[in-house]
């Protein structure tokens, strides 16, 4: 019983602001509360900690090679519908930037490039 409400908890508030957020968690205390099932939080809680760290691996990762592309970059991200991407600073890549979701990965890094240009040149 205990996962359901904690999905059905982390469902209505995933894409909530803070202020959100806390307004439902009073509201799903109250409802705990009325039907009796307060003792239930401990393992609700735990169980959204799951939830969190689950999505949180999931969650679309944005990598930049310098920190001012950061601004430039999250705007493609955003043509990609992709909230709530967490912005990565990887030197490796070099210049532009790769976007990796547990779907996918867009390589636009000057890495890429080079890797696919030196490939070109041996053949």
């Amino acid at each position: 019983m205990h996962k359901k409400y904690a999905k059905a908890f982390f469902d209505l508030i995933k894409d909530k602001s803070e202020a959100e957020v806390e307004k439902t968690f009073e509201e799903f205390l109250r409802y705990l509360d009325e039907k009796k099932k307060s003792k239930l939080l401990p393992k609700i809680v735990a169980e959204l900690e799951k939830l969190y760290q689950k999505a949180a691996k999931s969650a679309p990762k944005l990598y930049i090679a310098k920190e001012e592309d950061a601004e430039k970059v999250a705007k493609k991200a955003e043509a990609f519908a992709l909230a709530k991407t967490e912005i990565v600073k990887d030197p490796e890549i070099i210049g532009g930037f790769k976007i990796k979701t547990k779907d996918f990965i867009f390589d636009a890094s000057f890495k890429r490039y080079l890797l696919d240009l030196y490939e070109t040149l041996r053949k």
